[in-house]
C-alpha cells in the first residue's frame, strides 16, 4: 500500500474520531483525558464510570478496564472548619472569574457552601440544587441529584460585577457543560467577585454558616472565563503554580503529598539565603511537620542558633540551650500539623516572636529560661538538627517534614492562611526559596527509548570555565546508560557498575555506582571545560563529594560544554546512542561551577525559571491530580 494511501487514511480516520469526539462532549455524554503525549487515558461514561486504557510498549491498546477516579489527595470538611483564601484577583469590571474544584458532597447538609467569595457569592447547595448564590434564597443552577457520596469536578465561571443571570454565569460538572436556570428565588442583587474568600462554609462576625460536610480537593482560581476546552482539558491536571491569568490553586492534602523522613541521623543545610538582617525587620518560615514525639529536636534553625526547637513539653523559639518561648506540646506529636513561625531579629520577646499551627495563631509564653533580646537570623539554616561549623550535628530531629518556605518578611495572618495549601508561582513577594524535601521526586520522567535534545542552552562554553548539572536519577541498572550528555561527546556514563565522567574514549572518570541501582539519588556534576581529570571534575551524591577515581581508559581529549545537550541518551540530529534506563527528574544547568553548600541547598529547591545562571531542561511528568481508587 502506497505511503500516500495510508496517509489519507490516516487522516479520514483522525477526522473521523475527532467528530464521534465532539458530537459526544456536545451531549454531554462522554468525557475524555488523555495523556501529555496525546494517548487516551481514561473515557468517562454518562453513569459516571471510567474505562482506563492500557498500552503495550509500542502504543498499542491491549485492554480496557473499569476504574474508579478520585483526587490524589482531599480535605475532609465534617462541618468543622472554613479556610480563608485571598485570591489576588484584578477585578476588572466588564471581566470574568472562573473557580474550579473537586467535590464530594455527603448529602447531608440542608445547606451547605463549599465555596464563597466574602462579598456573598456561592456556590450553593440547598434544596435539591446546585449552582450561583448571592444570599437572597435564590440559586441560578442545576437539580442536585445524582452529585452526593461520589466525586464530581465543579467549574463556575462567575462575571465579576453583575448581577447574576443563567445568561452571563456558567457551570460545568466534570468539564460538561450545564444548563443552568433560575431554580429558586431571584437573583437581583449585585455581588461582585472579591479578594477575600472562603472554603468549606461562610463566616460571618466570627460565626460559621453553611458548613459543608464530604471532602474537597484541588480548588483553582482563574482571573478570567475559562472556556469549556481549556475546562475538560485540564481539570484532572495539577497546575505547575505560574500558568497565565491563574491566581491561584490550593491542592488541599489531608497530608502531604510527599514528604522527607528524618531518623536523627541528618541535618539539611541551605545556604547563601536572602534573608531580612534588618534589626527592625524579621523573617517567617513555614512548613508541615509530623513529630515523633521525642524532646531535644529541632526541626528549624538559623546557624545563629536563632531556632524553633521541642523540649520538656514545650515547643517555640529559642536563641540558647535554656530558653524557649512558645506552647505546650502535647497536643502536636504524631500528627501532621502546619507551622509558620515568625522570627523577629530584635526585641525576641513572647508578644514579638508569632506562631501559627494550621494557621490559628497561638498565644505564647516564657516558657523556660531568658531569651537573649537580639539575635540575627542568618544567610545559612539547618533543617532537622542544629550543625555547627566543624560539622558536628546535635539536637536532632525525628519524624517528617514537607514544603518548607522562607520568606524575608514577617507574614500576615491572612497571607499564612491563604498561602498553607497553595502552590507557590515562585514569583511571591519576599519569597526567599521553597524546599519540597520529598525523599523521590513528586513528578519524574521514564526513560527507556526516549531521548530529549535541547539548544541554545546557557551555557560556559569558554576553556578553564565550569558547568554544574544536577538532577535525581533512579538508575534501573544497565551498562552503556548515558544519563546527560553534551553535543560535543561529553557526558556522564554508566558502564560495568560505574558511573561518572566520559569522552568517548571509551573512559570514565567516577565511582562504582552498584549500591545507586533502583533507588533515587540526586546527582551534582561539575564540568570542567578542558581535561576533564579527578581534581578538576566533581561528582557528588545526595550532597556528599564523591571521591571520583580514573575508572576505565585515560581521559586525556580536551573538551567543552556544548549549546545543544542531550538528557536520556547522547543524541545529536538524528542519531541516538547510549539510551539511559530508568526515570530522571528536576534536571538543571548552571553555566558555572557550584560549590557543596550550594548543592546540597539546591537537592529539595525550586526554582523560578528566570533564576541567574540557570536553565531548567523541561521533560514531559505526569501532572495528573487524580488516582484510581
Amino acid at each position: 500500500m502506497s505511503t500516500k494511501r495510508i496517509t489519507l487514511m490516516s487522516i479520514a480516520l483522525l477526522c473521523f474520531l475527532l467528530l464521534i469526539s465532539g458530537v459526544a462532549n456536545a451531549a454531554g455524554s462522554l468525557t475524555y483525558i488523555y495523556t501529555n503525549d496525546g494517548k487516551l487515558l481514561y473515557v468517562k461514561n454518562s453513569d459516571g464510570t471510567y474505562i482506563k486504557y492500557i498500552y503495550d510498549a509500542n502504543g498499542n491498546t491491549t485492554k480496557k478496564q473499569k476504574v474508579n477516579i478520585s483526587p490524589k489527595s482531599s480535605l475532609t470538611f465534617a462541618k468543622d472548619k472554613v479556610l480563608t483564601i485571598s485570591p489576588n484577583l484584578s477585578l476588572a469590571t466588564t471581566g470574568k472569574t472562573t473557580v474550579e474544584f473537586w467535590m464530594y458532597w455527603d448529602g447531608s447538609s440542608s445547606t451547605a457552601m463549599p465555596f464563597t467569595f466574602s462579598t456573598k457569592l456561592s456556590m450553593y447547595l440547598s434544596g435539591g440544587y446546585f449552582g450561583f448564590n448571592t444570599f437572597s434564597s435564590d440559586i441560578i443552577g442545576v437539580s442536585s441529584a445524582g452529585l452526593a457520596n461520589k466525586w464530581v469536578h465543579v467549574a463556575a465561571v462567575f462575571p465579576n460585577n453583575s448581577v447574576l443571570t443563567p445568561s452571563n454565569c456558567e457551570l460545568y460538572i466534570d468539564g460538561v457543560k450545564q444548563n443552568i436556570q433560575q431554580v429558586k428565588g431571584t437573583t437581583t442583587v449585585l455581588r461582585p467577585v472579591s479578594k477575600s474568600a472562603t472554603i468549606g462554609g461562610y463566616i460571618q462576625d466570627g460565626v460559621q454558616k453553611y458548613a459543608f460536610g464530604g471532602k474537597l480537593a484541588n480548588f483553582r482560581i482563574w482571573d478570567k472565563a475559562r472556556t469549556g476546552q481549556e475546562i475538560q482539558s485540564n481539570f484532572y491536571k495539577e497546575m505547575k503554580g505560574n500558568e497565565s491569568n491563574l491566581v491561584g490553586q490550593w491542592l488541599m492534602p489531608s497530608e502531604p503529598l510527599s514528604s522527607l523522613p528524618f531518623d536523627k541521623t541528618k541535618v539539611i543545610s541551605l545556604a547563601n539565603l536572602d534573608t531580612n538582617k534588618v534589626s527592625s525587620g524579621g523573617n517567617t518560615v513555614d512548613f508541615w511537620m509530623y513529630w515523633d514525639g521525642v524532646e531535644n529536636s529541632i526541626p528549624f534553625t538559623w546557624s545563629s542558633g536563632y531556632k524553633l526547637v521541642f523540649r520538656n513539653g514545650y515547643f517555640g523559639f529559642s536563641t540558647n540551650s535554656s530558653d524557649l518561648i512558645g506552647i505546650s506540646s502535647t497536643d502536636l506529636k504524631n500528627k501532621w500539623i502546619h507551622i509558620t513561625a515568625v522570627f523577629p531579629n530584635s526585641t525576641i520577646k513572647a508578644d514579638t516572636c508569632q506562631l501559627y499551627v494550621n494557621g490559628v495563631k497561638q498565644t505564647l509564653t516564657q516558657a523556660a529560661g531568658t531569651t537573649a533580646s537580639s539575635v540575627a537570623t542568618s544567610t545559612t539554616a539547618y533543617i532537622g538538627g542544629y550543625q555547627s561549623d566543624a560539622g558536628q550535628t546535635s539536637s536532632l530531629f525525628g519524624g517528617k517534614l514537607s514544603d518548607l518556605r522562607i520568606w524575608n518578611s514577617s507574614r500576615t495572618q491572612a497571607d499564612i492562611q491563604n498561602d498553607m495549601y497553595r502552590t507557590l508561582s515562585l514569583s511571591e513577594s519576599n519569597l526567599a526559596g521553597e524546599w519540597l524535601l520529598a525523599s523521590e521526586p513528586s513528578k519524574a520522567t521514564t526513560l527507556v527509548t526516549n531521548a530529549y535534545s535541547y539548544s541554545d542552552v546557557d551555557v560556559n562554553t569558554t576553556s578553564g570555565g565550569y558547568n554544574t548539572v544536577e538532577f535525581w536519577m533512579y538508575w534501573a541498572g544497565g551498562s552503556g546508560d548515558m544519563p546527560f550528555a553534551w553535543s560535543t561527546q561529553y557526558g556522564l556514563y554508566f558502564s560495568s557498575g560505574n558511573f561518572g565522567f566520559n569522552t568517548f574514549k571509551s573512559d570514565i572518570i567516577g565511582i562504582d555506582a552498584t549500591s545507586y541501582k533502583k533507588t533515587w539519588v540526586h546527582v551534582a556534576a561539575v564540568f570542567p571545560n578542558g581535561v576533564p581529570t579527578t581534581t578538576t571534575a566533581e561528582l557528588y551524591i545526595n550532597g556528599v563529594k564523591q571521591n571520583i577515581q580514573q575508572l576505565a581508559g585515560t581521559t586525556t581529549s580536551s573538551v567543552l560544554a556544548s549549546k545543544t545537550l542531550s538528557v536520556g541518551a547522547f543524541e545529536v540530529g538524528s542519531k541516538r546512542k547510549y539510551e539511559f534506563s530508568g526515570k530522571l527528574a528536576n534536571v538543571q544547568v548552571w553555566n558555572k561551577k557550584l560549590d557543596q553548600n550550594q548543592i546540597i541547598s539546591d537537592m529539595y529547591r525550586v526554582y523560578p525559571d528566570n533564576t541567574s545562571s540557570r536553565t531548567s531542561l523541561k521533560m514531559v511528568t505526569d501532572d495528573f491530580y487524580i488516582i484510581e481508587s
